[in-house]
């Protein structure tokens, strides 16, 4: 029996070591390949798997030693499942080019308050820290005989409920995603979420229980995703890029305009931009304009490309900037910058460069020619 705990326990401490080679093979590679997508967020997960993994090794060893040692491991566990959801959404912006599904548009699953936890729960780590060493070597006896109110039990339980939350608000979004684009990766995408989300159960279960060997098993599971992660990236180097094309070639299809009236929706197009003038709105987006038409985003990116030769961007600025023209010239008075903010723009220095680049000079230049 000592032989199998002590087995369990170097596995475990296996996958934090593998969670942090993970981490630095990963700066390693962004390094090498010129252009590579940056996502923080994977480095942040590989570094709480390694601060989660290594603590409960050192839990279940129960090795003498300053309870030090244990500092940042609640703040690590509140933070897990956001930086998963954050982690996610990062790429899947990426891969759909800046147009994600509706799911992955759902505030619920972009929200950054799930974060919001981590400061106030490193703060009453903190404020463990520096009490009496009589009263914390108390706190760390207890916790493997009985389940308390004090701070380390409430915080652990807390932490691993949150998790267990944000994983299974990921493993529906992408359920979803991988049904509405046929994606043929759903399930192994799925089963890197759904090790963890054991571990969270087997974690909770067996610290609120107090038994032991459940936690053996909820260690085993981190560390097993992290081995699979480890060898899914050797084994499939590529995965994200067949991903993307998966869903590059669904939303082509997706795209098609047959049983549109094209030169209807053309006409109401223009009525929405001439006499409503909706570029006004700063805030105004593709899919909002898509809504507006009844079609789909991409339906409407490919009207516009086909029709005026422009992408969203550049159909709108063209509209806000014969607008500024008109104002321009209309209220002498009137600064520059206000007719920017008028016409939609967000900051002046945007006005400028696609007054610029539409009008072939500055606002300023415009108005004294006009003068003139």
């Amino acid at each position: 029996m000592e032989l199998l705990n002590t087995l369990s326990i170097q596995f475990i401490y296996f996958g934090a070591g593998l969670s942090l080679l993970m981490v630095l093979g990963e700066l390693y590679v962004r390094k090498q390949e010129d252009g590579a997508s940056f996502n923080i967020y994977l480095m942040l997960v590989g570094l709480v798997a390694f601060s989660i993994l290594l603590r409960i090794g050192l839990f279940l060893e129960k090795p003498e030693m300053s309870s030090w040692w244990y500092f940042t491991l609640f703040a690590s566990v509140f933070a897990s499942g956001p930086l998963l959801m954050q982690m996610t959404r990062r790429m899947i912006d990426a891969a759909f080019e800046g147009e994600p599904p509706a799911p992955a548009r759902n505030p619920v699953f972009r929200s950054k308050w799930y974060f919001a936890p981590v400061l106030p729960v490193l703060a009453v780590e903190l404020n463990f820290q520096l009490r009496p060493v009589a009263e914390k070597q108390r706190v760390l006896e207890e916790i493997y005989y009985e389940l308390s109110f004090h701070s380390v039990d409430l915080g652990l339980l807390l932490g691993m409920l949150q998790t267990l939350v944000c994983l299974a608000l990921l493993t529906v979004f992408v359920l979803r995603t991988g049904r509405e684009f046929h994606l043929s990766d759903t399930k192994r995408a799925i089963t890197i979420f759904a090790f963890p989300a054991v571990a969270s159960l087997a974690l909770l279960s067996g610290y609120a229980l107090k038994v032991i060997w459940l936690m053996h098993v909820g260690g085993w599971f981190i560390a097993t995703t992290m081995i699979l992660s480890f060898l899914y990236m050797l084994r499939y180097p590529h995965f994200f890029q067949s991903m993307k094309r998966e869903i590059q070639k669904e939303r082509y299809a997706r795209t098609q305009l047959t049983g549109l009236d094209v030169p209807a929706l053309l006409e109401r197009l223009k009525e929405l931009m001439e006499q409503q003038k909706l570029y006004l709105d700063p805030d105004l987006r593709l899919s909002d304009l898509a809504e507006e038409l009844e079609v789909t985003s991409h339906q409407l990116s490919r009207i516009l490309n086909e029709n005026f030769s422009q992408n969203f961007n550049a159909f709108l600025n063209q509209y806000r900037i014969e607008e500024a023209k008109e104002q321009l010239i209309a209220d002498p008075d009137k600064t520059i910058i206000s007719v920017a903010f008028d016409v939609g723009f967000n900051t002046k220095s945007a006005f400028n460069d696609q007054f610029s680049r539409i009008a072939g000079m500055t606002p300023a230049a415009f108005r004294k020619n006009r003068k003139a």
